[in-house]
Parts: C-alpha cells; sequence; structure tokens
C-alpha cells in the first residue's frame, strides 16, 4: 500500500504513465511465478488502473 501512496502522491502526467507501463511489462515478463493467480491478477489490475490515473 505505501508504495501505491508514494506512486500516487509523487508522481504526475507522462512520467506516472511510462513507470507504470514499465511496472506492467516487467510483471507480465516476468511471469511473477511465485505469485497464485489471485495475487497477480489484483497486482496487474492495480498496476493498469495506476496507469490509466
Amino acid at each position: 500500500e505505501e508504495l501505491w501512496r508514494f506512486l500516487d502522491e509523487n508522481l504526475s502526467g507522462e512520467l506516472k504513465e511510462r513507470f507504470s507501463k514499465r511496472l506492467i511489462k516487467f510483471a507480465e515478463l516476468s511471469g511473477l511465478g511465485y505469485l497464485d493467480e489471485e495475487v497477480k491478477e489484483k497486482l496487474l489490475r492495480r498496476l493498469k488502473k495506476l496507469s490509466s490515473l
């Protein structure tokens, strides 16, 4: 939660969008193999929501 709050408070506009896209890409490429499907989906939804703000 602290990471999301920090990102919302400190990143804006294009920088937030670029950073979020890179996080999403990293999450998808890494496969998030150490996370179960429910946690993985929640993380990807949160990242995509953040990138759309």
